[in-house]
């Protein structure tokens, strides 16, 4: 483009973009007071009043609401009774999708073993429960007594 046509084009958008901000009116005369509300009016006493409210009434109106309502046992406890979940299990079933076999099969059937042995192992002194537990090679009978 040439030069002249730059200066033209500057000049039209100077003067499209600075006209609409001189042709608009003035909101508020400069010879006009500001027509604002007092502060006196804001404390008077229709603004601090609080509606009326009948205390007993609504009290009695929510006993009446509560009585007419239904409470479903089921839909509670599924609401705010959280399912318990077997983490051990989870985690075994977990393991048994990934690989296709039980991994933690051998673990648990010497667990339920171990378990199995020290009830037919386990004594009674008295009111103390005495069970044998196997550490390090070494087997020692712990008792416990409730008081």
């Amino acid at each position: 483009m040439s030069r002249a046509t730059k200066v033209i084009i500057l000049v039209w958008c100077s003067f499209s973009l600075g006209a609409p901000l001189f042709a608009q009116n003035l909101l508020i005369t400069p010879n006009e007071p500001f027509n604002l509300p007092s502060k006196e009016d804001n404390l008077s006493p229709k603004y601090l009043q609080l509606p009326a409210i009948n205390i007993l009434e609504t009290i009695e109106l929510e006993l009446e609401r509560l009585k007419n309502t239904k409470v479903n046992r089921q839909v509670f406890n599924k609401l705010y009774n959280k399912p318990k979940v077997n983490e051990k299990e989870k985690i075994r079933t977990e393991w048994k999708r990934a690989f296709g076999i039980d991994v933690w099969l051998p673990y648990y059937k010497a667990k339920e073993l171990e378990n199995w042995i020290s009830d037919r192992f386990s004594i009674e002194v008295f009111k103390m429960k005495g069970r044998p537990q196997c550490e390090n090679n070494e087997c020692k009978y712990t008792f416990t007594t409730k008081f």
